[in-house]
């Protein structure tokens, strides 16, 4: 843009030759393609990015999290039934426990 702004001005001063007026004419057009073409390029890569971005936060993230939640709930069963083990092995235990508790009263 600035490129079309010094155009503009040596256009509109009477001292600046043919030559020059013409030369920064050509020099402003071809910056002005050159931004469009960046422009298309921007606005294509911004598809792509968010296009992969829908993608990571729709799809991939939501599998990885849904896993890790099975992970957490086979985790926990597994706590859950050792747990059940130990509170048995510790009913089957107590019985011994008392009995000797009343053997050592007796002495």
């Amino acid at each position: 843009m600035e490129a079309k702004n010094y155009f503009l001005k040596a256009e509109a001063d009477p001292a600046v030759s043919r030559n020059e007026i013409a030369r920064l004419k050509s020099l402003s057009d071809s910056l002005c393609a050159q931004c469009d073409d960046y422009k298309g390029v921007y606005a294509s890569q911004l598809m792509k990015t968010n296009k992969y971005q829908a993608e990571y936060y729709y799809k991939e993230l939501p599998g990885v999290l849904n896993s890790l939640q099975n992970i957490e709930i086979d985790r926990i069963d597994y706590l859950k039934h050792v747990m059940e083990q130990c509170v048995a092995a510790e009913k089957q235990v107590a019985p011994i426990i008392a009995k000797c508790h009343e053997d050592m009263d007796k002495i």
